[in-house]
């Protein structure tokens, strides 16, 4: 295994995650208006 892709992989993984994050926090703004 390269590093390289691992960190592709985790980067994307954050990437996911962080994305998932925001959109819960625009909806639990949505239902808090």
């Amino acid at each position: 295994m390269s590093n390289i892709g691992l960190r592709i992989t985790l980067a994307k993984a954050c990437a996911l995650l962080l994305g998932h994050l925001l959109m819960l926090c625009d909806i639990a703004d949505y239902f808090e208006l």
